[in-house]
């Protein structure tokens, strides 16, 4: 039987950080893969738990991860965006700090994890958190799934955002506008070069499995064949044919797509191979 964990610890700005840890049979020492999400994203949306699930039947320790300006509430609303005051103030650099402190939090509750052998699994903006989180921690392997190629705003966006103080971008599911604030802004503009998802996808020297579905009307396939050129050999394309930005799945789940299947199959076979 698959073991969970679920605990909350102090994130950006002292707001919490929700984790998820499925945990393999055994005592260990056993490879963990985080598992973070996108932009509107949350650790509980639709296909995440499975994947968590599969991935430790395999032997993989799975941690899903709650950003703390995520925008969604605690306990019973972790699936609802009830706090889109927090998600105002979101910026790149909470979600790296969050990740980071989740990980090392993670390390020092289970022994059973080995810190040795830690892997990134990002989807949508959650892949450029991976990216640039690759710098600053020991992973030895890196799965993006419908990645972006970059982390700034239009010259459009800037300019909503400078005059009106927040940009309003529409949740199609949940008919929610939902801000991004200036301190978004703000934060990418301080940190261009360290934010630079083209530096930071040529530099790490890690294997990197990039998958994207070839039919994605939100970030474009092209997006991942332009990670897989700065990859170089080090990095393996999968598009998976008709597939769309969430592997043709759905929140709440309905269950898992031929899409989802052929991406879990592939990741748990990279992770299991490069952990």
């Amino acid at each position: 039987m698959i073991e969970g964990a679920q605990f909350t610890l102090p994130g950006s700005a002292s707001e919490p950080v929700a984790c998820d840890l499925s945990l393999p049979d055994g005592d260990g020492p056993h490879p963990m893969v985080v598992l973070v999400h996108g932009f509107k994203g949350f650790s509980g949306w639709g296909f995440f738990p499975l994947l968590a699930e599969r991935l430790a039947a395999s032997g993989v320790a799975a941690l899903r991860v709650n950003f703390s300006h995520n925008g969604t509430g605690q306990s019973e609303d972790a699936a609802h965006f009830t706090r889109l005051d927090l998600f105002e103030r979101d910026r790149m650099s909470y979600r790296l700090l969050d990740l980071q402190a989740a990980i090392r939090e993670t390390w020092a509750r289970h022994p059973a994890i080995a810190p040795s052998r830690l892997g990134l699994l990002g989807h949508s903006l959650g892949g450029a958190v991976c990216l640039l989180a690759m710098k600053s921690l020991p992973a030895r392997c890196l799965v993006t799934l419908a990645s972006v190629d970059y982390t700034r705003f239009t010259p459009e966006q800037t300019e909503v955002i400078r005059r009106d103080g927040r940009l309003l971008i529409p949740n199609a599911r949940t008919k929610q506008m939902m801000p991004i604030g200036i301190a978004a802004l703000r934060d990418l503009e301080a940190h261009a070069d360290e934010y630079d998802l083209d530096a930071a996808a040529a530099m790490h020297g890690c294997p990197w499995l990039i998958t994207h579905g070839s039919k994605d009307p939100t970030v474009p396939v092209a997006a991942a064949r332009r990670l897989a050129s700065l990859g170089g050999p080090r990095a393996t394309l999968d598009v998976i044919d008709g597939a769309d930005h969430v592997l043709d799945c759905k929140h709440p789940f309905a269950g898992p797509t031929t899409a989802f299947d052929s991406f879990a199959a592939a990741s748990t076979a990279f992770l299991n191979t490069h952990l």
